[in-house]
C-alpha cells in the first residue's frame, strides 16, 4: 500500500492536466492557481517515491514558498523526506511547520508508514495533539457554508458540490456550474469547516459532513426555488467519497450523486457489500489513474452496480466530457442504461 504522500501525489498529477484545461480560460482563477500548485505536489511527491528524497525535499521547499495555500502540504511533503533522511529533528520540525500552517489530516499524520521513525518522540506527539485540538475547534466554530452559483432562467435541477480536502467551493463552481447550466442544473458549493491557507479547506470527521451537506442540500432548494426538483451531488477526490457515503447513509434525500476521482474506502466497500441501495450513482476517472485507486473504484462500482443497476464507471479525457456526459444520464428519465 502507498503511503499517504504518494496516494495524494498519484491522485494530484492524475487529476492536474484536464482539470488545468477547463480552467485555461481563467487565468489567475482559484481553481488555476490549486492546479499548478497540485502539479508541483505531484511531481515532488514522485521524486521522494522513486528514491530521490534529496531533490522531493528540495522541490518541497521551493513549493512551500511559491505556494501560500497549499504551504501545509507541502511542509507535510518536507516532514516525510527528513524522516526518510533519517534526520528525525528536522522531519518534526517541517511536521510542526506543517501544522502551523494548516495541514490537518489526521488520518496522514496517524498512518502514514513514512512518519513511523518520528512517532514516538514528543515533538511529533506534541504536534499531533495540537492538530486534534485544532481540528476540534475549528469544527465547532464554523457553521455550515453554502456559495451559489448562477442563476438560471429554467431550472431542471439542484446540485450541491462538494470541494476536495485542500480545495474550495468557489473552485469546485468554477469547474461545475458553468457546464452544469447549460443543463438546466442550477449549483451550490458547501465549505469545509477548516480553513487552510488562504483560501482552500477541510473537512471535519465523516459525520459532520454528512450533516453540512444535509444542511447546504437544503439551503441550495430554498435559494434556487427548487422544491419539487431532483436533487444531485458532486464530489471532487475526498469530496466525491464524501458523496459516494450520503448517497449509500441518505438515499431517501436526493436523486443522484456524481464522484469525480473519488477516494473509497474500507467503510464504503462493506456497505456496498452489504447490499445498501443507493440512488443512481456516477463515478467518473479523468485523465490516466493510478492502478491501485481504479481498482478500489471498480471493486466499489461493481459491487454497487451488483445492488442496484442505476449506477455507472465513466472514463473521460476531459471535464467537460465527463459533466456533460453525467448531467444527460442525471436527467434521463431512467439512468443507469
Amino acid at each position: 500500500m502507498k503511503n499517504a504522500l504518494l496516494q495524494a501525489a498519484a491522485v494530484a498529477l492524475f487529476l492536474w492536466a484536464p482539470m488545468a484545461g477547463a480552467a485555461e480560460e481563467q487565468s489567475g482563477s482559484l481553481a488555476t492557481r490549486l492546479d499548478e500548485g497540485r502539479k508541483s505536489f505531484a511531481e515532488a511527491a514522485s521524486q521522494q517515491g522513486a528514491g530521490n528524497v534529496e531533490r522531493a525535499a528540495t522541490m518541497f521547499a521551493e513549493g512551500a514558498s511559491r505556494y501560500p495555500d497549499m504551504r501545509g502540504l507541502f511542509c507535510y511533503g518536507l516532514a516525510v523526506c527528513y524522516a526518510a533522511l533519517g534526520r528525525p529533528g528536522l522531519g518534526c520540525e517541517w511536521l510542526e511547520k506543517a501544522v502551523d500552517a494548516g495541514y490537518w489530516n489526521m488520518t496522514a499524520i496517524e498512518k502514514d508508514p513514512a512518519l513511523a521513525k518520528i512517532r514516538k518522540m514528543k515533538r511529533y506527539q506534541d504536534a499531533h495533539e495540537r492538530m486534534r485540538e485544532m481540528v476540534s475547534k475549528a469544527r465547532a466554530a464554523n457553521p455550515a457554508v453554502t456559495r451559489f452559483g448562477m442563476k438560471i432562467g429554467s431550472t431542471k435541477a439542484v446540485m450541491l458540490l462538494v470541494h476536495a480536502d485542500g480545495g474550495s467551493a468557489e473552485e469546485m463552481l468554477e469547474m461545475v456550474s458553468g457546464e452544469a447550466a447549460g443543463f438546466g442544473i442550477a449549483c451550490a458549493a458547501i465549505e469545509g469547516p477548516i480553513l487552510v491557507g488562504k483560501h482552500i479547506r477541510m473537512w471535519g470527521d465523516r459525520e459532520d459532513t454528512m450533516r453540512r451537506i444535509s444542511s447546504g442540500a437544503q439551503i441550495a432548494i430554498r435559494e434556487f426555488k427548487g422544491k419539487g426538483l431532483p436533487l444531485f451531488i458532486c464530489g471532487h477526490l475526498e469530496g466525491g467519497g464524501y458523496v459516494l457515503h450520503y448517497l449509500l447513509q441518505r438515499p431517501h434525500d436526493l436523486q443522484g450523486g456524481m464522484a469525480i476521482n473519488p477516494s473509497v474506502d474500507e467503510y464504503l466497500l462493506s456497505m456496498a457489500e452489504a447490499g445498501v441501495a443507493a440512488p443512481p450513482a456516477a463515478i467518473v476517472e479523468i485523465g490516466p489513474q493510478d492502478k491501485e485507486i481504479h481498482n478500489l473504484r471498480r471493486r466499489y462500482f461493481e459491487l454497487l452496480r451488483k445492488n442496484n443497476r442505476m449506477s455507472r464507471l465513466l472514463g473521460a479525457g476531459s471535464l467537460q466530457m465527463a459533466l456533460g456526459g453525467t448531467f444527460r444520464w442525471l436527467l434521463a428519465p431512467n439512468a443507469g442504461g
